[in-house]
């Protein structure tokens, strides 16, 4: 939806409000809630994935949602600095993200946070010990997996870095 403030984008916020041209996340809300009553699905199996801004609101539903999503994909995304979550509910996470980003920094800037404090922050979120690490190398090393077990209702963080990917890595593979 374009809003006043002129880009069709997502916003990851909840700001409450219950309206879909003002509340993405409630907009999802929504259209999740319409599906299940109009399909046989199995809400245990809802997932959020998204790129960029995208990854963004995956990230904003993980947080605002986690009782109606199980897991999120997330690829050269990243969530708000000071997004704060519901800790009733838990989810998985896999994110993909290049090194040489200059859209969504991997190392964040002012507006957007780190891959490493976002992996902290869903590590603690979901009661994983940062321990708990398993890495692999693909593709010569040039892309690591850093692979997190144990967390609150099973959940996992799987982290994939490009090192030498930009905003539009898959490109570069």
């Amino acid at each position: 939806i374009s809003r006043t403030k002129g880009a069709a984008e997502w916003d990851p916020t909840n700001n409450a409000e219950q309206n879909i041209n003002n509340n993405d996340i409630f907009f999802v809300e929504q259209l999740i809630e319409n599906i299940r009553n109009t399909y046989s699905i199995n809400p245990q199996k809802i997932y959020a994935v998204g790129y960029s801004n995208g990854g963004m609101l995956a990230y904003g539903l993980a947080c605002h949602k986690g009782n109606m999503i199980a897991a999120i994909g997330v690829m050269s995304g990243i969530m708000l600095v000071d997004t704060t979550c519901n800790t009733n509910y838990f989810t998985s996470v896999i994110h993909m993200h290049g090194q040489n980003d200059f859209v969504l920094p991997y190392s964040g800037n002012r507006y957007f946070s780190s891959v490493e404090s976002v992996v902290d922050f869903w590590l603690n979120h979901n009661g994983i010990d940062n321990t708990n690490i398993t890495t692999t190398q693909f593709n010569g090393g040039n892309i690591v997996k850093n692979s997190y077990t144990g967390g609150q209702e099973n959940t996992i963080i799987d982290i994939y870095t490009i090192n030498d990917g930009e905003h539009v890595w898959f490109n570069q593979l």
